[in-house]
């Protein structure tokens, strides 16, 4: 049974180190091959906050005999909030606007690109999750490590990863008609600027928590923390029909101001998004407590905990003695 365990490991490593390059556009049917394309803008945002190159993410780290945890690492800004799952032609044709002038906070069109890019970066990342899990509990029903025709909680796992990822391609369905019909207005934006210099950056879909009541399914929010023209800003984007939800989610985030507003964006980037960077000159001043803190609280909320903790050292905008 050892070997058996052994065996499923490593072929679970393998697979999830296998890349899944795929366009997401057009349909699906677009078959050129897809490029490393960054969910946070590369030239401005990731530019201001790198250091010799680098910036600061959360990494999965996977052991045979430990659990899965995470350690904030050093990664390259040129692979840092990457996904394949465009091609180049799509990239550069789908975000011209804003590659070629820049982030213009007053434009629908440049905030509706903004936010199509964490839905195409959530729909390519719970894509992969839901083919790794599928696969890695199909290898463990070949080594006699699960049961072929019995409920368990791996086979549970692989079937709620795959429900993620049919709500998640619902969405990018729904953009993608936006963005072809140009009904940018149809995502509506709530901006505030940040009381903090440029540290961190973050471009994430995730869940409301409120279901709605038509369809039973969770809305979704989009966040992001960027710089742009002088000012470090927090964008929450979500469907006009859907305001209500975003208000009765956020609002007290919205109503908050100064240090406290800034840490409950904090939380919530900890708690909801695994596609944000740190400053490395911001994070190597933070105090191991407040590094084991951070690391905690995001490490057992994206596992699937319900966890919270005021601790106010869960703070990502500057250290805290």
């Amino acid at each position: 049974m050892e070997k058996a365990r052994n065996r499923t490991f490593g072929k679970m490593m393998k697979q999830l180190q296998r890349p899944y390059s795929l366009c997401l556009y057009d349909g699906l049917g677009c078959e050129n091959d897809a490029i490393r394309a960054h969910s946070v803008q590369n030239a401005g945002t990731l530019e201001s906050l790198c250091k010799d190159g680098h910036v600061v993410m959360p990494q999965l780290v996977l052991t045979r005999h430990e659990p899965p945890r995470f350690e904030f690492q050093l990664v390259g800004r040129n692979n840092a909030t990457t996904f394949t799952g465009l091609c180049a032609d799509h990239d550069a044709d789908l975000f011209r606007p804003l590659d070629t002038n820049g982030i213009d906070l007053g434009s629908d069109e440049h905030l509706f690109l903004l936010s199509y890019r964490a839905v195409l970066k959530e729909a390519h990342t719970t894509r992969k999750s839901a083919i790794d899990t599928q696969l890695t509990y199909q290898r463990g029903i070949e080594e006699g490590l699960h049961p072929k025709d019995v409920p368990c909680a791996p086979g549970e796992q692989a079937m709620e990863q795959m429900i993620s990822a049919w709500l998640i391609e619902l969405c990018r369905a729904r953009y993608e008609h936006a963005s072809i019909n140009c009904t940018h207005k149809d995502i509506k934006h709530r901006v505030i600027e940040l009381d903090a210099p440029p540290c961190l950056a973050v471009n994430s879909m995730f869940s409301t928590e409120v279901i709605s009541e038509e369809t039973g399914q969770p809305k979704f929010c989009h966040t992001e923390c960027f710089s742009a023209r002088g000012m470090h800003g927090c964008r929450f984007s979500y469907y006009a029909s859907e305001r209500n939800c975003a208000i009765q989610a956020f609002d007290h985030i919205f109503n908050a101001t100064g240090h406290y507003q800034n840490y409950l964006i904090s939380k919530l980037i900890l708690k909801k998004c695994e596609n944000f960077v740190l400053a490395p000159d911001l994070f190597k001043n933070f105090g191991s407590k407040q590094v084991e803190l951070v690391t905690n609280y995001f490490e057992r909320n994206i596992c699937g905990q319900v966890y919270d903790n005021d601790a106010p050292e869960i703070y990502l905008f500057e250290p805290v003695a």
